[in-house]
């Protein structure tokens, strides 16, 4: 009886050991971090088009006094701003669900480059979306991340590359 015990000890400590995965890393602070429901507070904004200042642009191919291009800037501003009014959840299954301007978007994120940068790739779309982390704490989140698109912004027939670069911080709720 008492080498039948010992067999089990033995057989329940190896098993014990195996189940603790040598090769699987621990989880980094950064990644603790992020878990969980953030709610944007701030966003702030870069915009060029064809490589020139939004203001500068309005002024110069849109023929704006320099009034109705700061006037302008601030209706884009707050339009743009509009479409980051929201939470972003991230679950520990590597899961997200954002929820940004009326909109709810589903994907899974990965940390990279020695947890600096955050890989979201929407549910049904091939594309990757790269967010650096500027900081992180258990209460602040602030990302960064650029978008690049081409459209006729005045009517032309030629389309104009608009350059955005939005900085995003969300507090934990």
């Amino acid at each position: 009886m008492k080498v039948l015990k010992r067999i089990s000890g033995l057989l329940l400590l190896l098993v014990l050991f195996n189940a603790c995965n040598k090769d699987e890393e621990p989880l980094s602070e950064t990644y603790l971090n992020l878990i969980g429901t953030w709610s944007s507070t701030e966003i702030k904004y870069g915009v060029l088009i064809d490589n020139v200042s939004i203001t500068q642009y309005f002024i110069d191919e849109l023929g704006y006094t320099e009034a109705e291009a700061e006037a302008a800037v601030v209706l884009f501003g707050q339009a743009l701003a509009s479409g980051f009014v929201g939470t972003l959840e991230f679950k520990n299954d590597n899961t997200y669900i954002a929820k940004f301007g009326g909109d709810t978007v589903n994907g899974t994120w990965e940390l990279v480059n020695s947890d600096q940068q955050i890989n979201l790739k929407e549910d049904g779309f091939p594309e990757v979306q790269e967010v650096e982390i500027k900081s992180v704490t258990e209460t602040t989140l602030v990302v960064a991340f650029d978008e690049m698109t081409s459209d006729d912004l005045d009517g032309d027939g030629t389309d104009e590359e608009l350059s955005i670069n939005l900085e995003l911080t969300l507090d934990k709720q």
